[in-house]
């Protein structure tokens, strides 16, 4: 399932337009999460895990980049889900650990706003890269 692009040369998850895509929006929503996590440095869990989203969405468009794009594509949609629901968690119900300034219902926070769209266009160049 994971093999690389020279075994299957021809796979859904090898066509280079939509893992471009996929890498840059990884990349500028890791740019995003290192910004607010340096400005999160006051409350460490709520930096670590801008930090380790960052990571991970690095990790997703390394992989993309490279010759591993089913495990990019793995690595870096599961990262934008789990960010995704971190943003909807933190934003409906809270997160008291995670979030002391209370985001409760602030949905239109700008930045909160464009990750999360870029979250959502990632997550749609995986569902494309399926079909």
């Amino acid at each position: 399932m994971l093999d690389s692009p020279v075994t299957m040369p021809s796979g859904r998850a090898e066509r280079s337009p939509l893992r471009l895509l996929g890498a840059a929006l990884l990349l500028v929503d890791a740019y995003l999460h290192v910004q607010q996590s340096v400005g999160a440095m006051d409350h460490p869990p709520l930096a670590t895990a801008f930090a380790a989203s960052a990571l991970g969405m690095l990790a997703g468009a390394a992989l993309l980049l490279t010759r591993a794009p089913r495990l990019g594509w793995l690595i870096g949609g599961s990262t934008a889900a789990l960010t995704l629901l971190g943003f909807v968690l933190t934003r409906s119900v809270g997160v008291p650990l995670l979030d002391p300034t209370d985001d409760l219902g602030n949905w239109t926070e700008t930045p909160a706003v464009i990750a999360a769209g870029l979250v959502s266009c990632a997550g749609s160049s995986l569902e494309k890269s399926r079909e």
